[in-house]
């Protein structure tokens, strides 16, 4: 049996429930689609920033392995690598250009920089790989400089 007898009576319940739970409603609704409206906001940036710092290191290889070597080359590879490194720390794209940087040192004969770009790929490494390769070179590194207790 049904507890509203008549329509009139079913449509004034409903104005009731409403007035009393409307408000709650629109706040669930509203708070439901700017949560699902930021998270694909999130997603999208995070989507550009490592389409970005994958396009910065592109560039830095293609500088990097271009024949001849010259030092307008490697001060290009050696800008995109610190914008890598400057503006995507949290990537592993960072991680390989500190490496690259390190790699760039040593050819120059600059060691305490090289030591300085291994051990922040080595703090910053997101990946096993990468810490194992950067602690590989520190290690070789120290060794040449005679470093033995470090």
């Amino acid at each position: 049996m049904d507890v509203h007898a008549s329509e009139k009576e079913q449509v004034e319940a409903l104005r009731k429930w409403w007035k009393e739970n409307g408000s709650s409603v629109v706040t669930g609704v509203l708070l439901g689609l700017s949560v699902l409206l930021g998270s694909k906001a999130w997603q999208s940036y995070q989507e550009r920033q490592t389409l970005g710092a994958s396009n910065l290191y592109a560039q830095m290889l293609a500088y990097a392995g271009e024949q001849g070597g010259d030092v307008q080359q490697a001060e290009q590879v050696r800008t995109l690598a610190n914008q890598l490194i400057t503006d995507h720390s949290g990537s592993v794209y960072a991680s390989l250009a500190a490496l690259m940087l390190a790699r760039q040192a040593v050819e120059q004969g600059e060691l305490p920089a090289a030591q300085a770009q291994l051990q922040w790929a080595l703090d910053h490494a997101d990946t096993a790989e990468i810490r194992h390769t950067a602690r590989t070179r520190l290690i070789r590194l120290l060794i040449d400089q005679a470093m033995y207790d470090a």
